[in-house]
């Protein structure tokens, strides 16, 4: 609580859009580079959250108390229900009155609250770690999550369901996964560098749909060939030099 009410005009650190400051501090018997940071941007979209969530619980509020037909001359059981479910509940204090339901705003609450917009609390076990490097890495985990999300894709590397019981089995597939998103990402990699931008689910389905055919003719000879590529394709096919396999499977048989 203290480092988010350090005021804005204290932070003395600019990066981006963003202000920070940072301040060392002793965590769990590790010194550590504490890096406290505002987003206006994220501020106003939280506060955004907030007057949306306050004018949603006003509305089911006035809904449920008009669905009395004898009007409550003090907070119900649904009334209070309704109420707590609310996540933005402690924002609005709600009574009863003659005229109908009164709102009024929780200020001490909504203080305590406003302290926290758009900050977010960073923590480093570098102490002489550069604020800019540790603000960036943190900001980096998006491709680290987005990375957990297409090992999880049923439609990429599907990771799940695990059908292995055994440790080293375990152990095994999941190596197995690891490497096959790796190898996936270092095509994609190069594909951009060939000035393509695929996603990885773009780059699999392009290459899923080269198929390789058997063809028989009447004289009772055979061919086995790849199919016709579209010009996307053949940009791939040329990239991953794919006429190798070509070659060793385009075998006649007679």
């Amino acid at each position: 609580p203290d480092l988010l009410a350090v005021p804005l005009t204290d932070y003395s650190i600019t990066y981006g859009t963003m202000k920070a400051f940072t301040v060392q501090r002793t965590i769990m018997g590790h010194a550590c580079s504490i890096i406290v940071t505002f987003n206006p941007k994220l501020a106003l979209k939280q506060q955004h959250s907030i007057d949306k969530g306050i004018e949603k619980l006003k509305r089911q509020l006035q809904e449920k108390f008009a669905s009395y037909k004898q009007k409550p001359s003090k907070m119900t059981s649904g009334l209070t229900s309704v109420y707590k479910e609310n996540r933005r509940h402690k924002f609005v204090n709600v009574s009863v009155t003659p005229d109908g339901l009164e709102f009024t705003r929780n200020r001490d609450h909504e203080h305590d609250y406003q302290q926290r917009l758009g900050k977010n609390i960073l923590f480093s076990s570098k102490p002489d770690a550069d604020p800019g490097w540790v603000i960036q890495c943190y900001k980096d985990k998006n491709c680290v999550e987005e990375m957990f999300g297409n090992l999880k894709d049923p439609d990429l590397i599907r990771i799940r369901p695990l059908r292995h019981w055994t440790d080293t089995k375990i152990q095994a597939y999941i190596f197995s996964c690891v490497m096959a998103y790796t190898v996936l990402q270092l095509m994609v990699l190069k594909v951009e560098k060939a000035g393509l931008k695929m996603s990885p689910n773009l780059l699999k389905e392009e290459l899923s749909d080269l198929h390789e055919v058997v063809m028989i003719y009447e004289n009772d000879a055979a061919e086995r060939r790849i199919t016709n590529r579209s010009t996307v394709q053949q940009k791939l096919y040329n990239l991953f030099e794919l006429e190798k396999i070509e070659k060793a499977v385009n075998v006649h048989y007679s």
